[in-house]
């Protein structure tokens, strides 16, 4: 398990233990596309390499490279046909970073594809971007609170590269507010019932929804009778723990109310 901190700057710069993410299009032009990253990169791939990356069912090539950094360039062959979907980039990355855990990894570059091959598939740029860091922060949840060993996360920096960079920082903001979220949701479905009994629930939500903006109300057995909820009433009555109905609230600012 890591902790992801995700970082932009407009040039790389490669410290040790680092790995690079490069994505390539499996299209007519695939040797230029080699060619154009062995220069970019400044990487020599092997004959065998190239062969087999340019085999249909090859997806994925692994270079090590010990004169310059990164030391490890990991490539992945994509390609825009009826298959293809917008959580490819997220499925991708989700599997690849439970793998890199196993690595004594430091910073990991992720270079984003131009996103102008993509506009058949994703109308909005910014969610474009998300896909690839929700698909690095999802792979990477973990839930070991109740074992004995747990995993103790490191440090991993992640860089990201993409061709409109400003975007690419909103499109963070965007992505940590989300996976706050669903983290959260995560955890609350994880736990065993018999660490959070409905009244924990309530006030886990409480504290938690109400710092963004949201109003929680919370109704007691009292409250749930009073207002004739005879369902929710009925189900409580098999558990010890007795039953809470939570409201949430939000209402987001500078929204103008629609008629019609």
């Amino acid at each position: 398990m890591f902790r992801l901190s995700y970082k932009t700057i407009a040039k790389p710069k490669y410290d040790s233990l680092s790995v690079a993410i490069i994505y390539m299009q499996d299209d007519r032009n695939l040797s230029n596309s080699i060619a154009s990253v062995e220069k970019k990169f400044r990487i020599k791939l092997s004959e065998l390499q190239k062969k087999n990356l340019s085999t249909k069912k090859f997806k994925q090539l692994i270079v090590s490279n010990n004169k310059i950094k990164p030391e490890q360039f990991i490539i992945n062959k994509f390609k825009l046909d009826e298959k293809f979907t917008v959580d490819y980039f997220r499925n991708h990355l989700a599997g690849l970073i439970k793998t890199l855990d196993n690595e004594q990894i430091k910073s990991l570059h992720l270079f984003i594809p131009d996103s102008n091959i993509f506009r058949n598939y994703f109308d909005d740029k910014k969610y474009f971007y998300r896909s690839f860091l929700e698909g690095l922060s999802l792979g990477n949840y973990i839930f070991d609170k109740y074992k004995k060993e747990r995993s103790i996360p490191r440090n991993l920096n992640v860089f990201v590269y993409a061709d409109d960079e400003k975007l690419l920082r909103s499109a963070f903001a965007k992505h940590n507010s989300l996976m706050d979220g669903v983290n959260y949701t995560k955890d609350l479905q994880n736990e065993p019932p018999s660490s959070l009994r409905p009244f924990e629930l309530a006030e886990s939500v409480k504290q938690n929804l109400s710092k963004y903006g949201m109003k929680v109300t919370v109704f007691d057995e009292k409250e749930i009778k009073k207002r004739n909820m005879g369902g929710l009433l009925a189900v409580g009555k098999g558990s010890n723990s007795k039953p809470r109905f939570v409201v949430i609230e939000y209402k987001p600012k500078n929204i103008k109310n629609r008629s019609g």
